[in-house]
């Protein structure tokens, strides 16, 4: 997930990444680039589709939250449980903060 996150980034245009139907994604370290945040900066206009999938933070990793939307940033999450956070520097969800735009959206 790194990856394709740092891919969209770099590509010019809105991406949409898919995760596997109902799999659960566990982020075992802070990212390289940004130790408070497991997943990299959300810089462009990304959507997730989840398929009911569940990015968590590893209960024995150290605190960070799961995932920061940049001001460039614009974050999508359909069908996306996002669990486990722990942010440390800021008073927002430690699950996802967001000084750009960021939009939830949850099927029955």
């Amino acid at each position: 997930m790194v990856k394709a996150i740092n891919t969209a980034n770099g590509s010019p245009g809105a991406d949409t990444l898919r995760l596997a139907r109902k799999c659960t994604y566990k982020l075992t370290s802070p990212n390289a680039t940004d130790p408070a945040n497991g997943l990299p900066t959300v810089t462009s206009e990304i959507t997730i589709e989840g398929n009911g999938a569940t990015i968590t933070r590893a209960k024995s990793a150290s605190d960070f939250r799961i995932l920061l939307v940049g001001a460039s940033g614009t974050l999508m999450l359909n069908r996306t449980t996002i669990s486990g956070g722990r942010a440390t520097d800021c008073r927002s969800s430690p699950e996802a903060r967001s000084a750009g735009a960021a939009s939830t959206t949850r099927e029955p």
